[in-house]
């Protein structure tokens, strides 16, 4: 069985800082290829020579470099993770690209430049990389996704999304998930814009889906805590993603025992989704990739797509 020998560009939180020992969750790049048999984190790469040394030391990697022709050069890299700051993924991708290196997994947006972004899907075509957008390797959010194309909800009456942070931060994970549930998503009406933070922006504006479907997003200003939730109203009851998709409140119709004329939601079912095995599905899947030709769940061109969306809403 091969190894497949991975590297990390950028030592950052979701590179490999977030979490602790005690927390055996998969939450990073550098945990998802540790905890995979099929892979070996073999080399990371930092300009800032602290956080290498620091990463280096959580993840037991020798092999760390400030230069990152220096790695790729006396490295055998089979995958290799971007997670450098936005800015820099168009250099990072345009270098990689011109590399024997067999696949990318890339931190998302592609750029803040759409048209670097649209560069990156050129330059990459013929490579296999994946997008993190990571909802879409949770398994329960998958079930979701084949019940909608099922139509076993029956018609999707409105979605309504609460959402912190930025349309770029929060909002693309959003939207990208949207997207993969029902399709090319079109801005109809921006209502109201807020104060821009770290060069993102919340807005609240109404969009829409296939069958004419609304979906309105509503950003939640100044508060210390991230907060995504998602409502998926349907002509057979409600479904709700809970706590930026760690959980799934399904609610179904019954008679209403005081008002028999009418019929009322009930909570039907409340799960924790299998989240904490998204980065691990995202690996697996590249892998399956490179070795079957499975089709990766999240590309670039997805990646595109929504950052196309994104910045239609901002300049609206």
């Amino acid at each position: 069985m091969k190894k497949y020998s991975a590297a990390i560009i950028g030592c950052g939180n979701v590179a490999g800082m977030y979490g602790s020992d005690a927390n055996k969750n998969i939450q990073s790049h550098a945990q998802a290829y540790q905890e995979n048999e099929r892979t070996l984190l073999k080399a990371i790469y930092d300009p800032d020579r602290d956080r290498l040394k620091a990463f280096s030391k959580k993840w037991g990697v020798d092999d760390a470099f400030t230069s990152l022709e220096e790695m790729i050069e006396s490295q055998r890299i089979d995958i290799i993770s971007i997670c450098s700051p936005t800015q820099r993924h168009f250099e990072h991708f345009e270098f990689t690209s011109t590399k024997n290196i067999t696949a990318i997994f890339a931190e998302k947006p592609l750029s803040d430049d759409l048209e670097e972004a649209k560069k990156i899907v050129e330059i990459t075509k013929d490579m296999t990389v994946a997008v993190n957008y990571f909802r879409r390797w949770n398994q329960d959010l998958q079930k979701i996704k084949l019940n909608i194309d099922d139509n076993s909800y029956g018609d999707i009456k409105k979605v309504i999304v609460h959402y912190t942070k930025g349309i770029k931060n929060n909002g693309t994970h959003i939207l990208d998930l949207l997207f993969w549930f029902f399709g090319k998503l079109n801005l109809e009406q921006v209502f109201k814009k807020y104060t821009s933070i770290d060069n993102d922006i919340g807005v609240d504006c109404l969009l829409s889906a296939s069958k004419d479907i609304p979906i309105i997003f509503s950003h939640v200003p100044d508060v210390d805590y991230v907060y995504i939730e998602i409502e998926i109203i349907s002509e057979s009851g409600v479904l709700k993603i809970n706590q930026r998709g760690q959980s799934i409140t399904v609610f179904s119709i019954e008679k209403d025992p005081d008002y028999s004329v009418f019929n009322r939601l009930i909570k039907d079912n409340e799960c924790d989704t299998r989240w904490k095995k998204c980065f691990e599905g995202a690996v697996g899947n590249i892998i399956s990739n490179i070795e079957s030709g499975e089709k990766l769940l999240c590309t670039p061109e997805d990646a595109l797509i929504t950052s196309i969306l994104a910045e239609e809403i901002i300049q609206n």
